[in-house]
C-alpha cells in the first residue's frame, strides 16, 4: 500500500489556506452579512410604515441607507475574512509545524500517524467530503474545517499512480483532478 512521510512546509499550508479557506469563508460571510442587511432593511421599511419616515423606493434616504449598509457589509466581510483565515492558519501551524506525518493508505481508509501532539487515527475514504489531486499534492477534505494535504514527492512506499487509482476508486464522484493548484515540488 502507498505510504507517505512528510513534514508540513509553511508554503504548502499557506497556499491551501489562500486557495480554499478564504473562498469558503468569503461565501459564508457574504451570505451571513447580506442576510443581516436584508433583515435591517426590512425592519426600516416596517418602521417607515408606522412612523412618518419616508423610507420608500422613491425616497433618496432609502438609497443613502442602502449605500451605507453595503459599505458596512463589505468592510465587515473584509475584516472578518482577513483575521479569521490568519487565525486559523496560525492555530494549524502551532500544532503541525514540528510534526512528521505518516499517511498510509489501506483498501478503504487512510491511516494517519503523527510524531507530535496531534496523535494518530484513521479516516474512511467514504467519509471524505472531497478529494482533489493537483500536480504535486493530494488534498483529502475530511470536513469543511479539516483537510489532509499529502505532498506527492513525500512517497516512501508504493507509487503516486497507485495512490491516485486507489482514491479514484474509493471516492467515485468526490474525486477531482485539477492543475490550478500547481506548486513547486521542492
Amino acid at each position: 500500500m502507498p505510504k507517505y512521510e512528510m513534514t508540513y512546509r509553511k508554503s504548502d499550508i499557506k497556499a491551501f489556506f489562500d486557495d480554499n479557506v478564504k473562498k469558503s469563508l468569503m461565501r459564508n460571510l457574504l451570505l451571513m452579512y447580506c442576510s443581516g442587511g436584508v433583515v435591517v432593511f426590512l425592519m426600516m421599511m416596517c418602521i417607515s410604515l408606522v412612523t412618518s419616515l419616508d423610507f420608500t423606493l422613491t425616497s433618496p434616504i432609502t438609497y443613502i441607507f442602502l449605500v451605507i449598509l453595503a459599505a458596512i457589509i463589505a468592510l465587515a466581510v473584509i475584516r472578518t475574512l482577513h483575521s479569521s483565515s490568519d487565525k486559523m492558519y496560525k492555530e494549524f501551524m502551532s500544532v503541525y509545524e514540528k510534526d512528521t506525518i505518516t499517511c498510509t493508505f489501506g483498501i478503504d481508509r487512510m491511516f494517519i500517524k503523527s510524531t507530535g501532539s496531534s496523535g494518530s487515527g484513521s479516516v474512511m475514504f467514504s467519509d471524505l467530503e472531497k478529494i482533489v489531486e493537483s500536480d504535486n499534492y493530494f488534498y483529502l477534505f475530511v470536513s469543511a474545517e479539516f483537510a489532509q494535504i499529502i505532498r506527492k514527492s513525500a512517497i516512501v512506499e508504493g507509487t503516486v499512480e497507485k495512490t491516485a487509482d486507489l482514491l479514484k476508486n474509493a471516492a467515485n464522484d468526490k474525486y477531482k483532478e485539477i492543475t490550478r493548484l500547481r506548486r513547486d515540488s521542492k
